[in-house]
C-alpha cells in the first residue's frame, strides 16, 4: 500500500480495515440517516457492514452464493467489533474534562 492511498478494496477485505471502515462510516452518517429514518445504531451498524462487505466481494473477490451467505454473518462480527470499539473509546473519554 503506498501512502498516496489510505484505504483500498484490499485493506476492506480484511477484518480490522472492515470494522474501521465501518465504523467511520457509521460515525459521519448516522445523524443525517436519523433525520429521515429511526433505527437502532446496532442495526444501521449491521447494514452499512453488511453493504460493505458485499460492495467488497462484487469488486474483489468471487462473486459466489456462499461468499455472500458468509457476508450475512461476517457483517454481525464486523458490527458488533465496530460497536464495541466505538464503546470503548467514548466511555474512556467520557469521564474525562
Amino acid at each position: 500500500m503506498s501512502m498516496s492511498s489510505f484505504l483500498t478494496w484490499d485493506s476492506l477485505t480484511t477484518f480490522t480495515g472492515c470494522v474501521a471502515i465501518v465504523g467511520v462510516t457509521v460515525q459521519f452518517t448516522k445523524t443525517l440517516v436519523d433525520k429521515y429514518v429511526k433505527m437502532p445504531t446496532q442495526l444501521y451498524t449491521y447494514l452499512v457492514a453488511l453493504l460493505i462487505l458485499i460492495a467488497t466481494d462484487c469488486v474483489v473477490g468471487p462473486r459466489t452464493f456462499e461468499n455472500f451467505v458468509l457476508d450475512v454473518l461476517d457483517a454481525i462480527l464486523v458490527s458488533l467489533s465496530a460497536n464495541g470499539a466505538y464503546h470503548l473509546f467514548s466511555d474512556s473519554t467520557a469521564g474525562k474534562k
